[in-house]
């Protein structure tokens, strides 16, 4: 460290802080002060070689006084520590001051050139507009970025978001290379469309293939029907009976077979058998009438209907039937 850049950080910076800079006089007094006092601590620590005690000194000044020669000492001092991505990025921000001189500038430039292949750099391929984080931290600004990132050799994250899209990717520059991290946030492309099948039209079968259902139903349905209608009306008719000859044998009075022998008791447990017999009965004819209905359906719905030509046009069509069976209308769809 030099004299003239010992008396430029020193002298200058009080100079600065004190008189010239807008920033620094918002300040107040007391923060001033403070800031002053660990600059000057920072440049004892450098006379006694402690060199990371410095850095920290004037990182605590330049947070609160944010002068080019500070921030020259601390980008020195980060150098000198070996916190090169620090240095790197204080030495740009330096060479970028209008306020400094050319020949501080060309000093800082030849600084910068040391250190970059000490370093690695991530470019940022992003489309405009996008955020971008490096390692969870957000990057200053939107896409398109104009430079590299100058960062710490090793791996990194990168993450962009635009819009819905959000893209997250690795990149693991050494020292001295610069890895391009491309971050494809387009739209995905809509799935193709869906041919719509065309349904198969169902074959229609000739005139004479054609099904419909009679009315009045046909004999068999008919035969059926009627033989379901009287076991229903059996089985209604025997379950009375044996209701009633429950309630008989229930309602008889204590003690009447006291005597088996005796016409009383022979009454009653005839109207006990009866009864039996009648239920079981009942059970029977109910049960036949529900596959005779069934059957009759079946029947019914599934006897051929054919068309003739008379019968072309489409409509229902209904027409006397007298045979010796039957006698009703008939219809043909």
């Amino acid at each position: 460290m030099s004299k003239l850049r010992r008396w430029a950080w020193g002298v200058g910076a009080i100079a600065l802080v004190v008189a010239s800079n807008g920033t620094a006089r918002a300040q107040s007094d007391v923060a001033v002060r403070e800031a002053n006092t660990r600059f000057q601590e920072g440049l004892h620590l450098h006379d006694l070689g402690q060199e990371e005690e410095a850095r920290l000194k004037f990182a605590q000044a330049f947070a609160v006084v944010k002068t080019p020669n500070i921030l020259f000492n601390l980008a020195r001092s980060e150098q000198l520590t070996g916190h090169a991505v620090d240095a790197l990025g204080h030495y740009k921000l330096y060479a970028k001051d209008s306020g400094i001189t050319a020949r501080d500038r060309d000093t800082a430039r030849q600084r910068i050139q040391e250190l970059m292949p000490k370093v690695a750099h991530v470019a940022i391929d992003a489309p405009a507009g996008a955020r971008v984080t490096l390692d969870g931290k957000e990057i200053e600004g939107e896409a398109p970025f104009g430079e590299a990132l100058d960062v710490s050799i090793g791996k990194h994250t990168i993450e962009g978001k635009l819009a819905d899209q959000t893209r997250t990717l690795t990149v693991t520059p050494g020292a001295g290379e610069t890895s391009t991290a491309k971050l494809d946030l387009s739209p995905p492309p809509p799935p193709p469309a869906t041919p719509t099948p065309t349904p198969t039209p169902t074959p229609t079968p000739p005139d004479d293939q054609k099904r419909s259902v009679l009315w009045p139903p046909p004999v068999p349905a008919l035969v059926l029907g009627g033989v379901a209608i009287a076991a229903l009306a059996g089985g209604i008719g025997f379950a009375v009976d044996a209701s009633s000859k429950d309630s008989q044998v229930t309602n008889a009075p204590a003690g009447v077979c006291s005597n088996p022998t005796a016409p009383a008791c022979k009454s009653l447990n005839d109207a006990h058998d009866t009864g039996s017999r009648d239920h079981a009965v009942g059970a029977v004819l109910f049960i036949g009438a529900g596959v005779a209905a069934v059957a009759a359906g079946i029947t019914w719905g599934l006897w051929p209907v054919k068309r003739d030509a008379s019968h072309a046009s489409a409509g229902f069509v209904v027409r006397p039937v007298l045979t010796p069976t039957s006698l009703g209308l008939t219809g043909i769809f």
